[in-house]
């Protein structure tokens, strides 16, 4: 029965569908030569904005990792950022530092498009880029110096 409904409606929707999908289109005009040149509009994802998106993604994986391996190497460890919980998982970081890295870098993208066309701030996108780059890195760095200190349960006595 839901397979007879099923097929109905996909019938019923060719049927309702516009038989020419596609319009005519006209052939341009001949271009006189006196006719202005159009503006070529540059690639915005060039390849200076990908060497800092690779950048920003390879420092959130970096923070991802050393704050995974910090949890995992000593249970007085927590995360602080109340985005992910006290103790996330691999899975919980990832999903949500990459969402975040991924509206940041479309942002960039955005600015960086914006900039161009007008013509002003050039180079403002790489303002959030290097910052973004630069605090997962400072916490990759500190989430690796925490994981490498020795564990001593007694509060210190009989640590070296």
């Amino acid at each position: 029965m839901k397979r007879n409904l099923a097929i109905a409606i996909m019938l019923l929707c060719f049927a309702v569908a516009p038989a020419k999908a596609q319009s005519e289109t006209q052939p341009d005009p001949p271009k006189s030569p006196d006719a202005p040149a159009l503006k070529s509009h540059p690639k915005v994802a060039d390849k200076k904005f990908w060497i800092f998106a690779g950048l920003q993604i390879g420092a959130t994986i970096a923070d991802i990792e050393t704050t995974q391996w910090a949890l995992s190497s000593n249970p007085r460890v927590h995360e602080i950022n109340p985005l992910f919980g006290s103790r996330p998982g691999r899975a919980r970081m990832y999903s949500i530092g990459m969402a975040l890295t991924g509206v940041q870098l479309l942002l960039q993208h955005h600015t960086k498009a914006r900039s161009e066309r007008t013509g002003r701030a050039k180079g403002f996108w790489m303002v959030g880029a290097t910052a973004n780059t630069a605090l997962h890195s400072v916490l990759a760095v500190h989430n690796a110096g925490i994981a490498g200190q020795p564990v001593c349960p007694a509060q210190g006595a009989g640590c070296r």
